[in-house]
């Protein structure tokens, strides 16, 4: 059957790289229909995943295991955990081969943000849409602020009372950086989330980040020179972002070995992938990628969009 709307990052002599982003529903459909034969399937997930979310995962693989045998699930799925914590638990209760410790926010195309030449006129910056789960009431006690934020139908909150000094709405994307670097801190201060672009968007543009402790994988770039993670309340956070603030100050802070360290770790998340792409390809008697392609495809496009297949539940949509 044809799919004339899958998105592939790779195709050739008969062999497709497939990314799949909050798609795991679909596999069972990927096994029965037969696509998974001409296939590698990368799946990524965009929010932490849960004992809960783990179980429904092993129940959709036990069902494609009606459709494929044990051999083809190990040699062509893959699940990119983003953080170590949920790789471990994978690991623990899916075949092991299937998992993979991938920050899917190492697809940010680095290009696109710069550290050096900001104002720094806010001591904290918070991008983040405006839903309670972000906790922007964590900010209540940092007097001079900056929101960036987007209007959506799912907003439940009214930035307005947390007292910012200035709301961006709605930043196109290649804008983000000269906002974010009007800022001398970023601010991260969900609990639970996923890989968070926004994170590593702070730590490309020279920004130290000032956390609360979180599940879901922001926290795999975090070390004690570019953050501070602090207990989520408005005392702490104010202290906290004080505190980098005079380390910034003193110096003793450096924006851009904050975005060194951050690509280093990018480079490690993206050569992982690769490898492990090229393991899988050559596994189904295939050559390698060519040397630099994944590189290439994300300077294409950001976060590798236009090669992932977004919130696919079945493949009709794909026809």
């Amino acid at each position: 059957m044809d799919y004339p709307n899958l998105k592939e990052l790779y195709h050739e002599n008969g062999v497709r790289v497939i990314f799949f982003h909050d798609g795991i529903d679909v596999l069972r459909e990927i096994c029965e229909s037969g696509l998974i034969h001409s296939s590698l399937c990368y799946f990524t997930f965009s929010w932490f995943v849960s004992e809960k979310s783990l179980k429904h995962i092993r129940e959709v693989l036990v069902g494609a295991f009606e459709f494929v045998d044990a051999s083809i699930i190990s040699s062509r799925i893959r699940l990119c955990f983003n953080s170590k914590d949920e790789y471990a638990r994978g690991k623990a209760c899916l075949p092991e081969k299937v998992c993979v410790l991938f920050n899917n926010a190492s697809l940010l195309n680095e290009a696109n943000f710069q550290s050096g030449g900001g104002s720094g006129e806010f001591d904290a910056v918070y991008n983040a849409r405006a839903n309670i789960f972000k906790r922007h009431y964590l900010t209540a006690k940092i007097k001079n602020k900056i929101f960036i934020c987007y209007d959506w139908k799912f907003s439940d909150v009214n930035l307005d009372e947390f007292s910012p000094s200035e709301v961006v709405r709605n930043v196109k994307g290649t804008a983000i950086p000269s906002v974010i670097k009007r800022a001398k801190v970023g601010l991260l201060l969900s609990e639970e989330e996923g890989a968070c672009y926004a994170s590593l968007e702070y730590l490309l543009c020279g920004l130290p980040v000032v956390s609360t402790p979180s599940r879901g994988g922001r926290d795999e770039y975090y070390d004690s020179t570019n953050s501070i993670i602090t207990e989520p309340d408005p005392r702490s956070v104010a202290e906290a972002v004080e505190i980098m603030v005079q380390r910034l100050e003193r110096g003793e802070v450096d924006g851009n070995e904050i975005r060194r360290q951050a690509l280093e770790k990018i480079i490690e998340f993206r050569t992982t992938l690769q490898n492990q792409i090229n393991i899988d390809l050559i596994g189904v008697s295939h050559n390698p990628l060519p040397e630099g392609y994944l590189e290439a495809a994300i300077r294409k496009t950001n976060k590798l969009w236009k090669y992932r297949n977004m919130r696919i539940k079945d493949l009709s949509q794909l026809m």
